[in-house]
């Protein structure tokens, strides 16, 4: 019995050592936040508008050796994000109750890397309703950076909150969200 025990803590030291290797360990890489953003598009029958927030906290983790992302966790004030309309970015922050839920954060669960394609899959925490979404990115390493870009959509109404309206007329319901970070590597 206790050569049984022996022998099993012997192969899993071993294991451990031969899976533990330091150059392919995953690092905490911190994106470049003056060239990164997330960006939002709302819809309307009178005109459509974007706001960008480019003030956004965005950790990946990254392993040099095989060039995957392994996590990524990524938060934005809702009052970062600017329209170049003061009333509508005041509206915002009224309809998003961007005083009691000040955030939008985004925790994935997976994600999928092929080549330059990933497949990410995580928690929405936007009007402090936790959503399931997935999407897909692309990540291009060049000249000691790597851009990590997508896209994706989500309704308001899944996050509890009612339409904005503009004379009465309420916005479309889906909101496009495009999202650009950027991130020094080897």
């Amino acid at each position: 019995m206790i050569n049984t025990i022996k022998t099993s803590a012997l192969l899993l030291v071993v294991a451990l050592a031969f899976s533990f290797n330091p150059a392919v360990k995953s690092k905490r890489l911190t994106a470049d936040k003056t060239k990164s953003y997330i960006k939002y598009y709302m819809y309307h029958s009178a005109h459509d508008w974007d706001g960008t927030c480019n003030n956004i906290s965005c950790n990946i983790t990254y392993n040099d050796s095989t060039k995957v992302i392994n996590g990524v966790g990524v938060a934005a004030n809702i009052s970062c994000f600017n329209t170049a309309n003061d009333s509508r970015d005041s509206h915002t922050l009224e309809v998003t109750e961007a005083l009691k839920y000040p955030s939008v954060q985004f925790l994935s669960t997976s994600i999928v890397n092929q080549d330059t394609n990933l497949t990410v899959n995580g928690n929405l925490t936007f009007h402090n309703v936790k959503k399931p979404i997935s999407f897909k990115a692309s990540k291009i390493i060049s000249n000691g950076e790597m851009t990590v870009r997508g896209t994706f959509s989500i309704k308001i109404t899944d996050y509890g909150m009612e339409l904005p309206t503009l004379m009465m007329v309420a916005t479309e319901d889906l909101i496009k969200i495009e999202f650009v970070t950027v991130f020094k590597v080897k």
